[in-house]
């Protein structure tokens, strides 16, 4: 239940991405396999021109989202710029749908291992025996046995604020002079430090 939780609040907090925010795949770039660099000024050119792109060119305006119509409108705040591309391998796709569901294999494979362990499903069974040897109390002995701790504790709370007074009076009397500590301004200090 935990573990489907957290994928819940994860998904629910968009954790993993979502379609709005363009794709968001998983793949790993092959290294040293980069193709011919692409300036987007030299991209223009072909545009304006009516080249024929080439398969890099076209995948640049296409990755961007233009049309051959728009390209040109596109890729005019992008010049300047060059891009490259490599080689990947696509690990997982439409990471925000495919994510929580193998979390999810994962979290109800882990639970069946763990209960499925010979030590671990001993120890529940064992747990079960001795459970089953538990004697309840009844409705009405827990309501008394309640009644008792806290009036107990009301008891005792009261009786120690009693004697801690009866033992301020006694040792700040002007008598004895043990406590020579203004207790008004101590308790005036102390409420200054709570307002922080």
């Amino acid at each position: 239940m935990l573990g489907f939780s957290g994928v819940i609040t994860m998904v629910s907090h968009r954790s993993f991405g979502s379609d709005r925010l363009g794709p968001n795949d998983w793949y790993w770039p092959l290294p040293f396999t980069a193709s011919r660099p692409v300036k987007v000024d030299d991209l223009l050119e072909k545009l304006a021109a009516g080249d024929r792109l080439g398969d890099d060119e076209r995948r640049l305006v296409e990755d961007l989202g233009a049309t051959p119509e728009n390209a040109s409108t596109v890729l005019q705040p992008l010049a300047g710029t060059t891009y490259a591309f490599s080689r990947y391998v696509p690990l997982m796709y439409k990471l925000h749908v495919m994510l929580p569901v193998v979390m999810s294999v994962l979290i109800l494979f882990f639970s069946w291992r763990l209960v499925n362990v010979p030590t671990f499903a001993d120890f529940l069974i064992a747990t079960e025996a001795e459970m089953n040897k538990v004697s309840w109390t009844t409705r009405r002995r827990l309501f008394q046995d309640t009644i008792v701790v806290l009036v107990t504790t009301f008891l005792m709370t009261a009786f120690l604020f009693f004697i801690d007074i009866l033992w301020i009076k006694v040792l700040s009397n002007s008598w004895i002079h043990v406590l020579q500590v203004d207790v008004k301004a101590q308790l005036q200090k102390q409420q200054e430090k709570s307002q922080w």
